[in-house]
């Protein structure tokens, strides 16, 4: 059986250049954005940095709030909300001024798939009463060209049904800009009122650019059996631990603990815990 043996943590790796590289130096070797530690003569070894938190050189005409993705563009050698061929250098950690000469960066480099992107922190204020389309005022703006061919997002949202008088017919899309990527249409007499509509997409991009094309699949339905919400205040100090209740023999269920600030889901079978809890 073939394995792969432990090397090292992996905040810097190691790199031998071919010409002479300068301390703080941004080298760009594939997709893998890095900074050199110190300066490397040519031909010999060294490291570069792909984790942590560096000072980029940016524009003094333009400001970055913090969270924002920046790339890196080598011609310019500056970050800048531009992708296509630039690489991805990481996000705005600290936010500058159109006069900041530089912009403080987390680098991107060692991000892990199931990145999150977005979340809202609040609910969208209420529509009623309107036949015409109507966003929510909740979005996400996904930076020009930082995506590329074989990307996945995954989308979950809840819309709430609050009343259902007069058993009004409303159609609720996901949509990409302005195109719909989900679209379905519900009857609000047969919701009873407080009953969320439930949106799980999983949308796959095929190919990326003026010509770019998408895969989706998902579900969109009203309060799926087994399906519940919460919203309460939580003590996110000391130790919390979450599971399921009324499991069925023989399922598999996920508890979820969270302990000192940092979570992790573990998968077991719920024969193998007290039922009656």
């Amino acid at each position: 059986m073939s394995t792969a043996q432990f090397v090292q943590e992996g905040a810097s790796i190691d790199y031998t250049p071919a010409a002479d590289v300068a301390d703080g130096q941004v080298v760009v070797q594939g997709d893998l954005v890095g900074v050199a530690n110190r300066a490397i003569p040519a031909g010999a070894p060294g490291s570069l940095a792909v984790e942590g938190v560096f000072d980029f050189p940016k524009a003094t005409d333009v400001a970055y709030s913090f969270g924002t993705i920046l790339f890196w563009d080598p011609t310019a050698g500056i970050v800048t909300l531009t992708g296509g061929s630039n690489k991805q250098a990481g996000k705005v950690v600290r936010a500058a001024a159109t006069t900041d000469p530089t912009v403080r960066v987390r680098l991107a480099s060692q991000a892990k798939p199931g990145t999150l992107l977005y979340a809202n922190t609040a609910a969208s204020a209420a529509i009623a009463n309107t036949a015409a389309e109507t966003p929510f005022d909740k979005s996400a703006t996904i930076p020009a060209d930082s995506l590329k061919a074989g990307d996945v997002l995954r989308i979950r949202a809840l819309v709430f049904v609050t009343s259902t008088s007069g058993s009004p017919a409303f159609t609720i899309r996901l949509k990409a800009g302005s195109t719909a990527i989900a679209v379905d249409t519900f009857i609000a007499g047969a919701i009873a009122p407080i009953m969320p509509i439930y949106v799980d997409a999983t949308v796959v991009f095929r190919a990326v650019g003026v010509g770019g094309q998408y895969v989706a699949i998902g579900t969109m339905t009203s309060w799926p059996d087994g399906f519940f919400t919460a919203a309460t205040a939580l003590d996110r100090q000391g130790e919390k631990f979450f599971r399921y209740g009324s499991c069925f023999v023989n399922a598999v269920c996920e508890f979820l603990i969270i302990r000192n600030r940092k979570i992790c889901v573990i998968a077991c079978c719920c024969e193998a815990f007290d039922r009656s809890r």
